[in-house]
């Protein structure tokens, strides 16, 4: 009989073994930045325990135990003073849903994070380093195959990859670059709960900056890593780097030894945690190796990650970060060009059988002054068919702000030909 995965995990989290599938072996730790260690952390956070890691399940559950435990096994101090008290996690709720009743459903989960104290007159100035650990759990919320809503969505690119990237580059830092007598930036190694609801966990986190173990002013980059498990080509994307002026100089000379292909995008795109950080004027970077057609789907498996590849992609990010923490001047912050107004509709979305659910309309938004209700189901847009909420997003990054636009929509046995604004959001 299989084992409960806390079972096979409890080596680890106390004693430094890690447990993957039925059988124990020693975790062997090797060079910081190796393929083996960070496949390790993959296949553990996508194993069918784990639960897809969904906000509200028992797995992220296990997901921020396994974290914390790599944290506390290289002596790192915690992030968080919860209380009055240190903490390697940061609680938080999540609104997952509603009962029968109508009544809101709140999940706890908890960011998780962990200092590598500086030294020298640098030490009181932090550099972020983190990823978000959580994914869509069975696919009821999020998923981009709704035939097979209810399996096991594992997640391994998204994020166990960028996960395995934080601890595996805590490691390097604690066991081999702190120890040499220079002044050091403090690193604040961290993982995000809840991002494919929303960014959830890092906007908590940077709008509780009272929270933090440290002075919040003295956040001085952050480094994002999100889904750098699928290397192909040698490409490696890198959004956002123009918030900070040293980066891209940095960047390329820590790839001078590694050989990608850095494909830079001046975009400053959401849809990921550094964006909080830039919300608040700090300097931030975002590694990616571009989607794939298993993004969101139960396809997203362990066996599909390159662990070389991502080997390399940290190769390239401890270079980059070894900068960030030693340079004697603080990154400069850019602000990004502010985006051209941007069209919305006021609404939820979720998974139908056959178009797009609307919940949790905006009071007084487009919808609901076009005459929407909860609970009515979207088919079109424009007269385009809309069979998921990713149709949606779609429509809109290519619509015009303040324009009308025709929208049928399904309410009981009734179908309902609606004109909606599309609203303006800047």
């Amino acid at each position: 009989m299989r084992k409960p995965l806390i079972s096979r995990l409890f080596p680890l989290l106390f004693a430094g073994l890690l447990l993957v599938g039925c059988q124990a072996r020693p975790y062997k730790p090797g060079p910081p930045l190796n393929a083996s260690a960070f496949m390790q952390v993959v296949e553990t956070l996508t194993a069918p325990e784990m639960q897809g890691r969904d906000a509200g399940s028992g797995g992220i559950g296990l997901a921020r135990d396994f974290i914390v435990g790599r944290f506390k096994s290289l002596g790192l101090e915690p992030a968080f003073m919860i209380d009055g008290e240190p903490s390697f996690t940061q609680p938080l709720a999540v609104r997952t849903g509603k009962n029968a009743e109508g009544k809101v459903i709140e999940a706890p989960v908890q960011n998780v994070g962990a200092l590598l104290p500086g030294s020298g007159n640098l030490k009181d100035q932090v550099v972020v380093i983190g990823g978000h650990y959580d994914h869509i759990g069975y696919g009821h919320y999020g998923s981009r195959a709704k035939e097979h809503k209810g399996e096991l969505h594992p997640g391994a690119d998204d994020n166990a990859s960028g996960t395995a990237g934080v601890l595996l580059l805590a490691r390097h830092f604690a066991l081999q670059h702190h120890n040499d007598g220079k002044p050091r930036r403090t690193l604040f190694f961290t993982g995000f709960a809840a991002e494919e609801r929303g960014l959830i966990g890092s906007r908590y986190m940077v709008r509780n900056p009272g929270q933090w173990a440290f002075d919040a002013k003295q956040v001085s980059g952050m480094i994002n890593l999100d889904m750098i498990g699928r290397l192909r080509g040698d490409d490696l994307y890198i959004f956002t780097d123009a918030t900070g002026e040293q980066w891209r100089g940095w960047t390329e000379e820590a790839n001078e030894d590694v050989g990608l292909n850095l494909k830079w995008d001046v975009r400053a795109p959401g849809g990921s945690d550094h964006s909080m950080f830039i919300s608040i004027g700090v300097p931030a970077v975002f590694f990616n190796t571009w989607l794939h057609d298993d993004y969101h789907t139960p396809r997203d498996t362990a066996d599909k990650i390159n662990g070389e590849g991502g080997t390399a992609v940290l190769q390239v990010v401890a270079g980059l970060a070894e900068r960030a923490v030693t340079e004697p001047e603080r990154i400069t912050f850019v602000p990004p060009k502010p985006r051209p107004p941007r069209p919305y509709l006021g609404v939820m979305l979720g998974d139908a059988e056959a178009g797009v659910l609307m919940q949790d309309l905006l009071a007084d938004g487009p919808l609901d002054e076009a005459g929407a209700k909860n609970g009515d189901v979207l088919l079109s847009i424009g007269g385009k068919p809309m069979s998921s909420p990713g149709d949606v997003r779609a429509f809109l990054a290519k619509a015009k702000a303040g324009t009308e636009v025709k929208v049928q929509v399904k309410r009981g046995d009734e179908t309902l030909d609606l004109t909606v604004l599309l609203g303006v959001r800047r």
